[in-house]
């Protein structure tokens, strides 16, 4: 292999790609070739600078707070499932309006709703609203009657 052709598989030489033949004539390859072997090693520290792992370690402080939230979720309550805590009042709207409706549809048919109302009155009551107010005749006759 040529120059270029060795060149254009250093990045999966790199990777660990190549099979064994092409790996072996690329290590030679950058034994051999200072442009290749600093291609590489340049590959390399970036990859250090890159993705090394984080190497701060946590403050005291950090940790007590930390595990101070954790003791706090341990020790709160536990909150019921959001199935039941839809469920439960819409169970009982629902069975509320079951009982308002069965009422309703089971009410004696002696009782109406006006019979109700008007039940603490006496039957005079209609009487003396009729006897009260004139009728279409009397309306009729001061009407045309000049006073």
């Amino acid at each position: 292999m040529n120059h270029t052709e060795l060149q254009e598989k250093l990045w999966a030489f790199y990777d660990g790609e190549l099979s064994g033949e092409d790996r072996t004539a690329l290590a030679a390859h950058t034994d051999i070739c200072s442009d290749c072997r600093d291609q590489l090693s340049d590959w390399k520290r970036t990859r250090d600078q890159i993705l090394r792992p984080l190497r701060t370690a946590a403050s005291e402080p950090f940790v007590h707070s930390v595990m101070r939230r954790i003791r706090a979720l341990d020790a709160a309550p536990a909150r019921l499932p959001f199935f039941v805590r839809w469920a439960l009042p819409a169970l009982a709207f629902s069975a509320a309006g079951f009982a308002a409706s069965l009422l309703y549809v089971l009410q004696p048919s002696g009782a109406s709703p006006e019979s109700l109302l008007w039940a603490d009155h006496s039957t005079n009551l209609s009487a003396q609203w009729l006897a009260d107010h004139p009728d279409e005749d009397q309306i009729l006759t001061s009407a045309v009657t000049p006073q």
